[in-house]
């Protein structure tokens, strides 16, 4: 689910081990070993990546999601690890947001990593941050791992000094880099000064991308299809690439649903002169000199795109998986659609709701506003509005209320997504609407009216991997009530379904938050347990600061000043911070009674 992250508390999220990151992307470690020298054959995830994602909010924009692209394109390098090189080599992303592909590439045994991208300072953050991370001791990574982080905008003109300085480069990846076509020339240029920049290089640059077809989204940009399940974005990068001089080239398709409108794309891009002569059906010659070449090249890939015919019995849609369709267009699953040019309504929502997103990744959020609110007071305000329209309507209704709960406008929030949910009551927005509600209830302090949104969005999404976050923030507004018992039931609903979604780091702080949830109901010694094995499992310094308190609440003080001692021991503990309640309550989430065992307990050691 698509709901909004509740800005006043994203920082917090973002640093407290104790508090779930609203969207992260975390990958089961190898069952054989871990480390940067993995086999060949490795996959996305048996890579043991732990990759905070946290999506749109807090300012991080597309960048803040590990999208489909990504994991396509890191299997097949993990598949094609040993003909690329990988071991060794040093490597460059663009646009690489959290920074997955690139550091799934140092997992592999790249020896230099360059993060590269045009976003906010918030992204760049987390893509260090998820650096420093995978390379710390016992991470995915070997340390001796060189990872530098740069931003880099395409089109300025100015190869930034950390890339440069890293150059030259044996790969080049990035995924999702293709979606916009008005990135295309910018990104060409790039690709073209880091290609050649590297020409002089003994194993000479290769650069693969990762292209996710969004048909739907072209369709509603008047751009038309290239058959069913493909868009015409990649022919159009591929033919802009021709006229600079390069060729793409199609190297892999991979299916991710049944009803195949999910498709992932994986091309190399290559400089134009360095092209080996050969023979296709459909064009002949394709290596002649000069431009001429690359535009018989982009006219091939151009032929095998628009291959697939639309099935005549598959021409409408409906009622698809929802959760098939995740970065489909919002709300486009819940009615039947015909595949033709949409009516207006549809199209310019769709195309303010691009625009919004856009200016919400550089953090002009009244921008975004006034983008969403002209098209619903405009074209989409109109008598006797289609099922298109409805749902159209809906989503960008329910994506004007997340840009306002990022700019603290509660109450106007809520109005948007009220108007969202009086739209379409229950369909594919609803759930992200409701919870974004929620979230800006309480902003507004309302915890009564956001359990009953949370519980709402839960009954129309009680099970699967969206059901994981919504549970986990009832029970952080039931903790704000004071309603300890039914907080632990969510908080251990949460754990499970977050361990089921292989999102281990988020499974253990609902594990911690369900232990001070048994501790604040007076339940100590299921708190003790709970919070022991825990501290087995977590090399936390949090949760041995909360098992001493809770030791010592039980009134076994030896025990609570052993543990104490060790915790302590471990660095950037922070041991003197715990005397602070306010700090452990809003910073640390914890519950009253334990931050005033941890009081009692560091007075008596005083």
């Amino acid at each position: 689910m698509r709901g909004s992250t509740r800005a006043a508390s994203t920082p917090a999220m973002a640093r407290a081990p104790l508090v779930a990151s609203r969207r992260r992307a975390s990958t089961p470690a190898s069952a054989s070993r871990r480390g940067c020298r993995v086999p060949p054959t490795a996959t996305a995830t048996s890579l043991g990546l732990d990759l905070e994602a946290p999506g749109w909010s807090g300012g991080y924009g597309t960048g803040g999601k590990v999208w489909s692209s990504a994991a396509v394109l890191t299997r097949w390098l993990g598949a094609n690890a040993a003909a690329l090189g990988l071991e060794g080599a040093s490597v460059l992303e663009l646009g690489s947001g959290t920074g997955a592909v690139g550091l799934a590439c140092g997992a592999m045994g790249a020896t230099r990593v360059v993060l590269t991208d045009g976003g906010s300072d918030s992204l760049l953050k987390l893509a260090k941050d998820n650096a420093a991370r995978n390379r710390a001791p016992g991470g995915a990574i070997d340390p001796s791992c060189d990872i530098r982080v740069a931003r880099y905008r395409w089109g300025d003109g100015k190869m930034p000094a950390v890339v440069a300085d890293a150059a030259p480069f044996h790969l080049v990846v990035g995924s999702d880099c293709t979606y916009s076509v008005g990135g295309h020339g910018p990104l060409c240029d790039v690709i073209r000064e880091v290609l050649t920049s590297s020409a002089a290089d003994e194993k000479n640059a290769r650069v693969v991308l990762g292209h996710q077809h969004r048909c739907g989204a072209a369709m509603l940009a008047g751009r038309g299809s290239a058959g069913w399940g493909v868009d015409p974005h990649l022919d159009m990068f591929a033919k802009t690439a021709a006229a600079k001089g390069l060729v793409v080239k199609e190297v892999h398709r991979e299916s991710l649903a049944w009803h195949g409108l999910r498709n992932v794309s994986v091309v190399s891009v290559e400089l134009e002169k360095r092209l080996t002569p050969s023979k296709t059906k459909a064009t002949g010659d394709v290596s002649n000199a000069g431009t001429n070449g690359a535009v018989a090249a982009a006219a091939a890939l151009a032929v095998t795109l628009s291959s697939l015919a639309l099935p005549a019995a598959a021409r409408q849609y409906s009622d698809y998986d929802p959760a098939q369709f995740d970065e489909f267009l919002p709300g486009i699953n819940s009615v039947e659609l015909s595949l033709a040019q949409p009516n207006v309504c549809s199209k310019d929502a769709f195309k303010a709701m691009d625009r919004a997103r856009d200016m919400y990744e550089i953090g002009q959020l009244d921008e975004a506003e006034k983008a969403l609110s002209s098209v619903l007071n405009g074209t989409c305000d109109g008598p006797n509005p289609t099922d298109a329209d409805k749902v159209a309507k809906a989503a960008t209704w329910k994506l004007l209320g997340d840009v306002r709960v990022d700019g603290y406008k509660w109450n106007d929030a809520i109005d948007a997504y009220n108007s969202s949910l009086d739209v379409s009551p229950a369909g594919t927005s609803a759930p992200g609407a409701l919870f974004g509600r929620a979230n800006a209830k309480e902003g507004l302090k309302d915890y009564a009216g956001a359990v009953e949104d949370y519980g709402t969005c839960l009954e129309l999404r009680p099970n699967g991997p969206d059901a994981a976050t919504p549970r986990f923030e009832r029970a952080q507004a039931l903790k704000q009530l004071g309603r300890w018992e039914e907080a632990t039931r969510d908080y251990d609903a949460a754990a499970d379904a977050f361990t089921a979604n292989r999102q281990k780091r988020e499974a253990k702080i609902a594990e911690a938050q369900a232990a001070f949830a048994k501790f604040e109901s007076g339940d100590v010694p299921s708190a003790a347990t709970r919070l022991e094995t825990l501290a087995r499992q977590l090399y936390s310094s949090d949760v041995r600061a909360a098992l001493a308190a809770t030791y010592w609440r039980a009134g076994d003080v030896a025990k609570a000043e052993d543990t104490w001692l060790d915790l302590c021991q471990i660095e950037d503990a922070q041991c003197g911070k715990y005397t602070d309640k306010e700090w452990l309550m809003s910073y640390r989430k914890w519950t009253p009674s334990l931050a005033d065992a941890m009081q009692d307990f560091l007075k008596l050691r005083s």
